[in-house]
């Protein structure tokens, strides 16, 4: 349908170029098409006048998109290998440290040390990381009634900001999934999308949590040895690991 690509190809010029956007992360059904793809990026290039960063994922999927990233479609696709090892890490689900360096070596080695694959901690119509990791809900509990609520332990933030300390060391494009700045919960499904919380509605161990990751992104502009620095591990065991990010 000639005037539905058209359509979307407008709308996401208009959120471009109103908000000064960079890029766009696109979550797309598996009907889609090259021929698509191909007319979207174009069009969304020469309306913005920019270089637009286009990250891509199928819908309920954990499928690779490789075949639409190349130069006349999308920059980028989201590294699932990584995220999927380091969620059971990180909640407790199945933690390992030495499990978890031989991922990221093996990570590396596979998409190198300068990549833009898109790194993140929850995604949509996933339950949410954090509330995984209180244990209020998992992530094979696809059609599950269980709505998680509150934080009940103050440890899973810091589950949650562990994970994102590894994403904004290793190379990529660190993704934040809305929320997850401050710790959003959510259940699988529909209850992954709930209403985004501002300053005023945030608790302590929320706006605690949002100021760290601020922190955290600043650091990875500033060093880039977060980003594109040789990855060594000092010291590991199943319960701890040392790492050293280093760039000359």
């Amino acid at each position: 349908n000639n005037n539905l690509i058209r359509q979307i190809s407008l709308d996401a010029s208009y959120w471009l170029n109103e908000f000064d956007l960079d890029g766009l992360f696109n979550n797309v059904n598996h009907s889609l098409s090259h021929r698509f793809s191909r007319y979207y990026n174009r069009s969304v290039r020469t309306a913005s006048g920019k270089d637009i960063f286009q990250s891509i994922k199928f819908s309920d999927s954990f499928e690779s998109t490789s075949v639409f990233i190349n130069p006349g479609e999308f920059k980028s696709e989201l590294n699932f290998p990584l995220y999927l090892r380091a969620r059971d890490h990180f909640s407790g689900v199945n933690s390992n440290f030495i499990e978890l360096n031989n991922m990221i070596t093996d990570n590396l080695n596979t998409y190198k040390t300068i990549n833009l694959l898109g790194t993140f901690t929850s995604i949509d119509n996933e339950a949410r990381f954090i509330s995984v990791a209180d244990g209020q809900v998992a992530y094979v509990d696809e059609a599950s009634s269980n709505f998680p609520n509150k934080i009940v332990n103050p440890a899973s933030y810091e589950k949650l900001f562990m994970f994102m300390i590894m994403n904004n060391s290793l190379p990529g494009i660190p993704i934040l999934y809305y929320g997850d700045e401050y710790g959003q919960v959510g259940g699988s499904g529909a209850d992954s999308k709930r209403d985004m919380k501002f300053q005023n509605e945030l608790s302590i161990l929320e706006s605690y949590l949002k100021e760290r990751v601020s922190t955290l992104n600043s650091l990875r502009s500033e060093y880039p040895a977060l980003s594109i620095g040789d990855f060594i591990v000092l010291r590991e065991s199943k319960y701890f690991t040392v790492w050293l990010k280093s760039y000359y």
